[in-house]
């Protein structure tokens, strides 16, 4: 009876039957001179592959370093990225241009009566790390160059206070009129950054839609999106950053993602971030 039974279920299994495809894990780090590549696959077997990074377009490096992976395990790129189902990225692309100031021309707007904030910074940015015997000598401290100088910081009228009241309403010619000085002076981001915007950001979104409708291409970040919490220091330089940084790295990011999905990836692009997350 036994061996009867092992007959039936032996003659209904399909004849040629091949193992279920393998499926990916890809993680790509984008560095300044190269680009590393670690695929894992449904098993836990690893391959690795090295490229070098490609600064004029950092998505040609990306997938040269995937391209390399692939060979390894015997597939083509769009058979590794058919089979991906994850695809995570980290990169030094926006510390690099902080570190070599090699970022987009920002324009800011605040509140009037507030634009030197982030001109004057905070004391400790200019003593953090130094050794003791360079901390006494204050006078000798000097300050980075602004991300965003003075001559393209523009104050409107405005204010709310700390409970999220409008106590003095935006003036929307003022704004209109700072806007268009900044696209003047061919800036290519503009940040928004309003004295208790966090609270209350009903006059930061309207600056930005005014944006939005005069330059709808121009990058744009307000510091409500980025810090919910008291720091007016902090929450502007937040923003100035996002900007500096944000129109390289966004297309950058925009590429990797189309080809990806032109290469037959449905897994999410995932980036990682400094705080060890992704996003």
């Amino acid at each position: 009876m036994r061996e009867e039974s092992l007959l039936m279920v032996h003659q209904q299994e399909p004849l040629g039957q091949s193992e279920p495809a393998r499926e990916y894990s890809c993680a790509v780090d984008t560095g300044g001179t190269f680009t590393d590549c670690v695929v894992g696959d449904s098993e836990g077997n690893l391959v690795f592959a090295k490229s070098p990074s490609t600064p004029h377009d950092f998505s040609e490096g990306f997938f040269a370093a995937l391209a390399l992976a692939a060979e390894q395990l015997g597939l083509t790129l769009p058979e590794l990225m058919a089979r991906t189902r994850r695809l995570m990225h980290g990169t030094t692309a926006g510390t690099n241009a902080m570190v070599e100031l090699k970022g987009a021309r920002v324009g800011l707007i605040t509140t009037r009566g507030h634009g030197d904030a982030i001109l004057i910074m905070r004391s400790v940015g200019r003593s953090a790390g130094l050794p003791i015997e360079r901390l006494l000598h204050v006078s000798r401290h000097q300050k980075p160059r602004p991300l965003v100088p003075r001559h393209l910081i523009r104050e409107v009228s405005e204010r709310v206070d700390w409970r999220g009241e409008v106590i003095v309403p935006l003036n929307r010619e003022e704004a209109r009129r700072a806007i268009e000085e900044l696209l003047e002076q061919k800036v290519e981001a503009i940040a928004i950054a309003f004295l208790w915007g966090f609270v209350n950001p009903i006059h930061e979104r309207e600056v930005r839609r005014m944006v939005e409708e005069m330059a709808p291409d121009l990058f744009v970040t307000c510091a409500h999106e980025l810090i919910a919490k008291p720091g007016e220091y902090e929450r502007t330089a937040a923003t100035v950053i996002n900007c500096f940084i944000g129109p390289k790295t966004t297309q950058y990011i925009r590429r990797v993602e189309e080809r990806a999905r032109a290469l037959g990836c449905t897994a999410p692009l995932l980036i990682m971030q400094a705080s060890g997350g992704v996003a």
